[in-house]
């Protein structure tokens, strides 16, 4: 595996770590003034984490926007799932106030813009109306806007195979919130609609430069005191290509051209589908969360539909269930994803083409296939509340991955085309202050 270069991120992570674990030092008197003011407030808080599989050919990734890695010394990488996040909001007065987040965490993209996920000002004329502009959090999913935050959930991670494929934290633009609540239940409504960017790699070598000036998403809330319904609806189209596709594409739209019977219309298909740019993606998304203090459950649904298959597309699915005993919480989590797109298969009737022929289509139907997810994952775990700011949790994970379904995982050998079951296990200790 090519190992990207991490020491970027690292110059970053040692002084803010340094800095999150002095904070708390300075923290009555910060908190002090914020009390007295009324104005000024400040969350820090982090994730610390390890984990280990049993394979040796596969990289885990906790979303597509990294570039896994793993250690020499037995298959170990604390890099997934270590992440530091600082959030501090200024309110002026009843009316308005602005809030800012970053959040350092492992990801192919090191420039500092994609490390900062929120920067907006926040307009509130009403208390039931909220209108956010500048960069806000990308808001369709049950954990949207504490994904990072370990500390809010009892499990190690968000499922992957829920939130791993998308990568996408944040917008540029703006949202605008109305809230209806009564002693009982409180309902919340919201539009946001922007442009959205990020680097994700493709392979040891090649990136792609994921840009789009059409994405926007509509959710509706539904909270009382131990239960909590969201469902969304997101609409994007990417304005960008990978530059790695493109001599596929150039070779495709010739053997089109060429007239060949049955090889000709199959590469049209073959080209309609290998792009990125101008693709329609829908999401749709439907999330539950109980708790009650004792027990708590969080379950979510999603589909997505592409209009071309190199896009990632399916039907996604977990369900997570726990059980407070004092400071412990024994979790159990199954998760899961299946594409709709179907599995490429190469054939021998390009090889009227001659040599080249069968070499383009073999390179195009990996590439197809190479973005397919097609896998399952049942995880038991336990967390310990250590107090009132620290949590350590420990977690099993067993994966079942079908072949050509790989889109979740990174590998050496480039495309895997047989079944595989990877274990890991993972520890964490997350921290808010």
């Amino acid at each position: 595996m090519g190992l990207r270069n991490f020491s970027s991120i690292s110059a970053f992570l040692c002084p803010l770590i340094f800095f999150s674990f002095a904070l708390p030092l300075l923290g009555p008197v910060a908190c002090a003034q914020a009390d007295e003011e009324g104005q000024f407030r400040y969350l820090a808080y982090g994730t610390l984490g390890i984990s280990h599989d049993d394979s040796s050919n596969l990289a885990a990734m906790r979303d597509i926007s990294q570039r896994p890695k793993k250690l020499n010394l037995m298959n170990n990488s604390w890099v997934k799932d270590s992440r530091i996040g600082l959030q501090a909001s200024y309110q002026f007065n009843s009316y308005m106030d602005v809030m800012t987040q970053g959040v350092l965490r492992d990801q192919h993209d090191t420039s500092l813009n994609r490390y900062l996920d929120w920067a907006y000002v926040n307009v509130h004329p009403t208390p039931a109306l909220d209108a956010r502009l500048g960069r806000v959090g990308y808001d369709v999913f049950l954990m949207s806007d504490h994904r990072n935050l370990g500390y809010a959930y009892p499990w190690v991670r968000p499922p992957v195979e829920f939130y791993g494929w998308v990568p996408v934290y944040s917008i540029d633009g703006g949202d605008v919130a109305y809230t209806l609540e009564n002693d009982a239940v409180r309902w919340r409504f919201k539009g946001q609609m922007g442009r959205t960017g990020l680097k994700f790699p493709m392979g040891a070598d090649a990136e792609y430069n994921f840009k789009s000036n059409q994405i926007w998403s509509i959710s509706i809330a539904r909270e009382t005191d131990t239960w909590r319904i969201k469902g969304g609806y997101s609409h994007c189209i990417p304005k960008t290509d990978a530059p790695m596709l493109a001599p596929l594409q150039s070779g495709l739209a010739a053997v089109s051209g060429a007239g060949i019977p049955g090889v000709s219309s199959e590469s049209s298909d073959l080209l309609r589908e290998l792009t990125y740019k101008d693709v329609t993606l829908r999401y749709v998304n439907l999330g539950f969360a109980y708790d009650d203090g004792t027990w708590l459950g969080q379950a979510e649904l999603g589909s997505v539909v592409t209009t071309a298959d190199m896009m990632p597309n399916g039907t996604m699915a977990y369900i997570g269930l726990g059980r407070r005993l004092g400071d412990f919480t024994p979790f159990m989590l199954l998760s899961g994803i299946r594409s709709n797109a179907p599995v490429r298969q190469t054939s021998d009737s390009w090889a009227v083409m001659g040599p080249s022929g069968p070499i383009l289509q073999t390179a195009v139907v990996q590439a197809l296939n190479s973005t397919r997810f097609d896998q399952e994952t049942g995880s038991l775990g336990l967390r310990w509340d250590a107090n009132s700011h620290v949590a350590l949790k420990v977690q099993w994970d067993s994966t079942h991955i079908n072949s050509n379904g790989y889109g979740l995982w990174y590998s050496d050998e480039g495309q895997v085309t047989k079944n595989a079951r990877v274990n890991m296990l993972s520890a964490t200790m997350d921290f808010i202050f």
